[in-house]
């Protein structure tokens, strides 16, 4: 767990983003975040002057964040490969290049995630395993239609 003081952050969504990636924060002066015309904890919505305020961040970093190159083949689909780099931040899929990727990865590397499909935008439900800086597993089409399998590599 880190320890920064708020006067640290650059700005209030600097505040906000830390909070999104697993952030607590805890600081009677914490009030002044809430809304212009809030009622804070002080009424007016800003911290008496001199109140500390302290941000703990509780870093939630999953051992396979980080970039995913993924090769899929397939002896039944119309492409019969494919590359996607999948981007991992705090176990969720975050982004995918060139197709767009919405998932997650457990902290013992069980990898899920779906992307629109090639051809007409079918969802492609994929699922797999990471281990260290390798992974593998399949993929399927939702109407059934093909399927596939495919390896991971990171960095």
């Amino acid at each position: 767990m880190q320890i920064c003081s708020l006067a640290s952050l650059s700005s209030v969504s600097a505040v906000r983003r830390a909070v999104f990636f697993g952030a607590i924060a805890f600081s009677a002066a914490a009030a002044w975040l809430a809304p212009a015309g809030a009622a804070g904890l002080y009424g007016a919505g800003r911290p008496p002057i001199g109140s500390p305020a302290i941000v703990l961040v509780q870093n939630k970093a999953n051992p396979f964040d980080g970039t995913w190159t993924i090769n899929a083949t397939s002896q039944t689909c119309a492409s019969k490969s494919a590359v996607n780099v999948l981007t991992i931040v705090n176990g969720t899929i975050v982004s995918g290049a060139p197709y767009p990727a919405k998932g997650s990865v457990s902290a013992s590397g069980a990898i899920r995630w779906t992307i629109a499909g090639l051809a007409d935008g079918t969802p492609v439900d994929s699922k797999g395993t990471l281990r260290g800086n390798k992974g593998s597993g399949t993929y399927q089409r939702r109407d059934g239609r093909c399927g596939g399998s495919f390896t991971a590599t990171r960095g």
